[in-house]
C-alpha cells in the first residue's frame, strides 16, 4: 500500500485546495504561495501532456489546423481529454498549453508521458491514461472519468476463439500501456510481444499477418472493428476493468481542484455531453 499523502484522503489538503481555488485568504496564505496550483495561476497558463493518435477519442490533431503542434493550444487537437481540460482551464481563468510527450525518435510515445511530467516539461497528463498501482506510486490520479476493459482484437478468420487459446500466439500493443501489462498477467511470453507505437499500426499487424491478435482499450477496439469487417473482438483478456485518471505530480494540490471540477461535470451532465460529441457514453 502507497504511503504517500493525497488530497483524497486527506481532508485538510483538500480544504486548502477549495480555500485556494476561491481566493481566500487565511493563516495558510504562505503555504499555498508556493503550491502547484497557485504557481500555474500566476503563470497564467497549465500545460496538458498527451500522446495524440488519429484513432483515439480523447486526443488526436485537428488536421485542419496542420500538423501536430510540438507546442500548440486546444484548437490544434481534439477529443474528450482536450475538452475536459479546455473546460477546466476555463473554469480556472487560465490558457490551455497542449505539449505531446515525444520519445527520442520524435514521435508520441505513451512511455513518455510520466518521465516527461516528473522532467517539469507539464503540469497535468491528460490522454486516456489508466490509473495503475505502478503509476499510482509514481504521480497522483483524480478520480477516475471514465471506464473501458481490455480488448482482444483478432483476424476474423482466426482460430483464436477464445482466452485460453492465447498461449503461445504472438500479441501487439502500445508500449508503456496498461494493454502491456494485461498481457504479460495473462502469461503471454516476452518473445511474444510486438510493440507498435500507434492503435492502427496494431490493427494493421493483424491484418497483414504479423501478429496473431493485440490487446487494446475497448473504446478504439470497438470503433476500428466496426470499420475492418477483417477484425473482431473475442472478450476481454481479463476481469479487471481499467479506469482513465488525470495525472499530476506527487504531491499537488492540483489534483483537489481536478477532482471537484470532475464531480462537477457528472453532476451537471456535461461530461456525458463532452462524451456524446466523440460517440461515447460513460455506459461505455
Amino acid at each position: 500500500m502507497s504511503s504517500k499523502v493525497s488530497l483524497k484522503t486527506n481532508p485538510l489538503l483538500a480544504i486548502l485546495a477549495v480555500l485556494s481555488l476561491l481566493g481566500c485568504g487565511s493563516a495558510t496564505e504562505s503555504h499555498l504561495a508556493t503550491s502547484h496550483l497557485a504557481k500555474i495561476k500566476e503563470r497564467g497558463k497549465i500545460t496538458m501532456l498527451c500522446v495524440p493518435h488519429q484513432e483515439s477519442a480523447f486526443v488526436k490533431t485537428n488536421l485542419e489546423r496542420g500538423p501536430m503542434k510540438r507546442i500548440g493550444i486546444a484548437e490544434d487537437f481534439q477529443g474528450v481529454d482536450i475538452d475536459i481540460l479546455k473546460a477546466f482551464a476555463d473554469h480556472l481563468g487560465l490558457e490551455l498549453e497542449v505539449r505531446p510527450a515525444v520519445a527520442d525518435d520524435g514521435l508520441p510515445s505513451y512511455g513518455e508521458l510520466i518521465p516527461a511530467l516528473l522532467r517539469g516539461e507539464g503540469d497535468i497528463i491528460a490522454s486516456s491514461v489508466t490509473i495503475t498501482a505502478e503509476r499510482d506510486e509514481q504521480i497522483d490520479f483524480s478520480i477516475p472519468y471514465f471506464t473501458v476493459y481490455p480488448a482482444v482484437v483478432v483476424h476474423r478468420d482466426s482460430s483464436i476463439q477464445s482466452i485460453e487459446d492465447l498461449a503461445g500466439k504472438k500479441a501487439s500493443a502500445l508500449p508503456g500501456s496498461s494493454q502491456e501489462h494485461h498481457l504479460r498477467a495473462a502469461g503471454i511470453e516476452e518473445d511474444n510481444i510486438v510493440f507498435y507505437d500507434f492503435q492502427l499500426e496494431n490493427f494493421t499487424a493483424i491484418l497483414e499477418g504479423e501478429v496473431d491478435f493485440s490487446v487494446q482499450d475497448s473504446h478504439p477496439a470497438e470503433r476500428i472493428v466496426r470499420e475492418y469487417d477483417e477484425l473482431k473482438i473475442i472478450g476481454p483478456i481479463s476481469d479487471v476493468r481499467d479506469h482513465y485518471g488525470l495525472g499530476v505530480p506527487n504531491g499537488s494540490d492540483l489534483v483537489g481542484a481536478l477532482d471537484l471540477f470532475l464531480e462537477d461535470l457528472k453532476e451537471s451532465g456535461e461530461l456525458e455531453r463532452i462524451l456524446a460529441r466523440y460517440e461515447l457514453s460513460l455506459s461505455d
